[in-house]
């Protein structure tokens, strides 16, 4: 009898476990983003700590919605004492053409008079640097005249990027619970997502449902989730222009080693990004750059041909660049890394480095970063 039931918990339990079931559903590649933000609050099962360790252990920069939040708001920015000595100096021009007289003040009393005036901040940093700059001139008594010989002072050249706001992404979930000899508490099913934080629209779902009896815990789900979630659709992609990425027109393909993830040989792999990249460039015949790659392998009766080599036959036919490509695939990610290197400096025009990719991706985002340029 008892070696009966024991076989029948057996297959109870073996069939439980194969009717857990994890899910991960991605609409569309996207983006790996620069942070994924979650509510850091402890829950009944400790589900947030272990998707929060799992997510990190991805890749994945983590941060709290405070955090979040505050990362999502332009940064206050204040003006420089240079910015606030324009607006002195055309304060007091006009002051000065209605009476002469106003100047020399007295330091602490121009501070108030240009707060009355409407500079409420910086006045005081302003004269310091005016003095600084021979637009004003500091007299006994701590009074301050202006220059008459000054040049005015004009506003500061911006050289920082405009501000762009993050790519963030709030990760959430909910579950349902019970109690279990194996684990104390877990979840019978659990759903969770990622979703755009400015515009709440959906990455990724995520799913975990398991029978009433079976035994898998908090962690061994957040893992199993997570790990899925790191080998769908989702990408990460870096595009790196060099000083003169527009130089060149005309491009030929070239694959180097390796296939992609689907079994797709490198020159394949390369010849339809340099198709994708046609709205930039025209493309040489890749079969004439063959043939003449070929014909010049005989004649130097070597198997292999150098970079170097490779571009010296792309300029015979008449290329401006050569558009090389690695491909490999790594634990189930495609990775892609290409180089558009000029034959006439060999110089690279652009690199880019991709995971889980595709050529039409890398495509969109280098004409992306190329019409940037100006």
């Amino acid at each position: 009898m008892k070696s009966w039931l024991f076989l029948w918990f057996t297959v109870f339990l073996a069939h439980s476990v194969l009717a857990q079931s994890y899910a991960v559903d991605v609409p569309e590649p996207f983006r790996t983003p620069d942070y994924v933000a979650m509510d850091p609050s402890a829950d009944y099962c400790g589900f947030t700590a272990k998707f929060w360790g799992e997510l990190e252990r991805a890749g994945y920069n983590m941060i709290n919605l405070q955090q979040a939040a505050r990362l999502m708001s332009p940064p206050k920015v204040e003006a420089g004492a240079e910015e606030v000595l324009v607006d002195v100096y055309q304060v007091l021009s006009v002051a000065l053409r209605v009476d002469p007289n106003v100047l020399p003040m007295k330091r602490s009393k121009l501070v108030r008079y240009l707060r009355d005036a409407g500079i409420a901040n910086g006045a005081d940093e302003a004269i310091q640097a005016g003095i600084g700059q021979g637009v004003f001139v500091a007299l006994p008594e701590k009074r301050i005249a202006m220059n008459p010989d000054a040049v005015a002072p004009e506003l500061p050249v911006k050289t920082d990027a405009p501000w762009t706001a993050p790519q963030i992404y709030r990760f959430s979930f909910n579950y349902t619970y019970r109690e279990s000899f194996r684990c104390g508490a877990t979840a019978t099913e659990l759903r969770g997502a990622l979703n755009d934080w400015e515009t709440g629209e959906m990455k990724c779902s995520i799913r975990f449902e398991q029978p009433s009896l079976a035994g898998r815990c908090p962690a061994d789900i957040a893992n199993g989730l997570i790990n899925r979630l790191k080998q769908v659709a989702h990408y990460d992609l870096d595009v790196n222009l060099g000083p003169n990425p527009k130089e060149a027109k005309t491009i030929a393909v070239v694959g180097q080693s390796g296939t992609d993830c689907k079994g797709t040989p490198s020159d394949k792999w390369v010849e339809r990004l340099g198709a994708e990249l046609m709205a930039q460039y025209t493309l040489v015949d890749r079969q004439e750059l063959d043939a003449l790659i070929e014909e010049q392998r005989n004649d130097m009766q070597a198997s292999a041909f150098e970079d170097s080599e490779m571009i010296e036959a792309g300029k015979l036919m008449g290329a401006e660049a050569l558009l090389f490509g690695e491909i490999k695939c790594r634990n189930r990610q495609t990775i892609a890394d290409i180089k558009l290197v000029s034959t006439s400096t060999g110089a690279a025009l652009w690199t880019a480095h991709g995971e889980n990719v595709d050529p039409s991706l890398v495509a969109a985002y280098v004409l992306h970063e190329l019409a940037a340029v100006e």
